[in-house]
């Protein structure tokens, strides 16, 4: 049994599944076409889960990414073949209460988490980095001068002042970032960015790159939204969540 919704990839014409089971261990599962091979751990196993495990395709490689129960801290594991897997590896000495959330930007391997305070953070490869090795990641930065959920005096939208589960990342196009976040009142709300602005690795962590938070609008939702990036042409993506009456809502956007 699992105590988290999955997180999965399609990686090798395999699907790869990684999961925090009920004891909040790491577990996987891979279908390589012909069924579901069935749940594995793979050692070591006694790393404790503070959340939801995270997967990702980016160069090449199987990245799992997770938070560790006992420090706060993410790290990450890697595999080329989604059935042998390396030690724990960990991004950076930096702590965060939900996250890691990867996802590829032109190229790039972004991280965003939640901190311990509500606000939204980033953080991405030091220039040259060795993924086999720790600390390959910079020092999380602040994209938002807010809290989640604090609005402008002069924004009379639905926005709560904290954010509960992890942020929720998705590319649109090739040029678009959008950042979900749920906050505690159940009202989804996000921030986005359009391109990058210079070449430098600091620009895309830089948080005047970043445009302000949006009300996402629409009812209360009763769990982090998941996303799928349908097409391009035309544009379009699915995004789902689990309403506060417990069944599972869709919006499409186009």
């Amino acid at each position: 049994a699992t105590s988290n919704t999955p997180s999965a990839i399609t990686f090798n014409n395999k699907l790869i599944m990684a999961v925090k089971g009920i004891e909040n261990k790491l577990w996987f599962n891979v279908d390589s076409g012909n069924g579901w091979q069935g749940w594995w751990q793979t050692t070591p196993t006694d790393f404790i889960l503070g959340g939801a495990p995270q997967v990702i395709n980016y160069a090449g490689s199987i990245f799992v990414f997770a938070i560790n129960a006992s420090n706060n801290k993410g790290y990450y594991r890697t595999s080329s073949d989604g059935l042998s897997w390396s030690n724990w590896i960990k991004v950076n000495d930096g702590t965060f209460s939900a996250g890691p959330s990867p996802v590829e930007y032109m190229g790039r391997l972004l991280l965003f988490a939640r901190s311990v305070n509500g606000k939204l953070l980033l953080t991405e490869p030091i220039s040259g980095a060795d993924f086999a090795n720790p600390n390959q990641f910079k020092s999380w930065v602040e994209i938002d001068s807010m809290t989640f959920g604090e609005k402008p005096a002069s924004d009379s939208r639905s926005i709560d002042t904290d954010i509960y589960g992890m942020p929720v990342p998705i590319k649109i196009g090739t040029g678009s970032l959008f950042v979900f976040v749920t906050g505690n009142n159940g009202y989804l709300s996000y921030k986005y960015r359009d391109g990058i602005q210079g070449t430098i690795w600091e620009a895309i962590s830089s948080p005047n790159t970043w445009g302000g938070r949006q009300s996402f609008g629409g009812s209360t939702v009763g769990s982090a939204p998941f996303l799928f990036y349908k097409s391009a042409n035309p544009y379009e993506y699915h995004m789902y969540v689990r309403g506060v009456d417990s069944i599972f809502h869709n919006r499409t956007s186009s």
